[in-house]
């Protein structure tokens, strides 16, 4: 038995090409109740699977979440009973990257405050006077898939660019002229600083109030 967890738009979709399958628009009140007896279930990352959740699915066999990232998973509990576990390592990375600088022109080009001036009907062109990237030296802190992309758009923007991250990527070095520098270095040189650690035990709090003191 197959079970497939999808969003309200995309049912007709699914129901189309798994005919057979059992098909659950939304999230579960009752995840257990929904799939019992399944072999093989497809969720995403707002399902939570813990211990408890998967002991009341004997039946099970794969899991597979359709996102990056896996932590709503018992992954021990997986691997002591014979539960293989898929994720999607990457997808759409360059359009968080995209998505970063449609929230950093945002900002300095204060975009959100010059609407809120239309929509009032007492625009004023005082105070809305933004900043160029061009020059500006921006920090990425953590040059997995989706820094890169940030890297590669900064480029494009003819920034400085400096990063930080336990194991560097020579391309980047090579092709967009990123340094990399230490955490301190990179807080301190910053003009703008965006950050692409995962969320993990050593990254928790790592920005914190010491981390921009020193």
């Amino acid at each position: 038995m197959l079970f497939i967890q999808v969003d309200d738009d995309d049912k007709h979709l699914v129901e189309n090409a798994f005919e057979e399958a059992s098909i659950y628009a939304g999230i579960p009140d009752d995840l257990v109740e929904v799939a019992k007896g399944a072999t093989v279930i497809s969720t995403f990352i707002d399902v939570p699977f813990d211990a408890e959740t998967l002991k009341k699915l004997p039946a099970l066999k794969l899991l597979c979440t359709r996102s990056v990232g896996y932590d709503h998973i018992d992954l021990e509990y997986c691997s002591t009973h014979g539960i293989t576990v898929c994720h999607v390592p990457d997808y759409g990375s360059h359009v968080i990257a995209e998505h970063v600088f449609a929230l950093l022109l945002a900002r300095v080009r204060h975009i959100y405050e010059a609407d809120q001036k239309v929509e009032s009907g007492h625009f004023d062109y005082h105070d809305l006077r933004g900043i160029s990237l061009k020059g500006k030296t921006i920090g990425i802190a953590g040059t997995g898939k989706i820094g890169r992309q940030v890297a590669r758009i900064a480029h494009g923007f003819d920034m400085r660019i400096i990063a930080t991250d336990h194991c560097r990527t020579v391309s980047l070095e090579e092709d967009f002229g990123v340094v990399y520098v230490p955490l301190k270095t990179l807080l301190s040189e910053s003009d703008i600083l965006t950050l692409h650690f995962p969320a993990t035990p050593h990254t928790h709090h790592l920005l914190n109030a010491d981390a921009f003191s020193s």
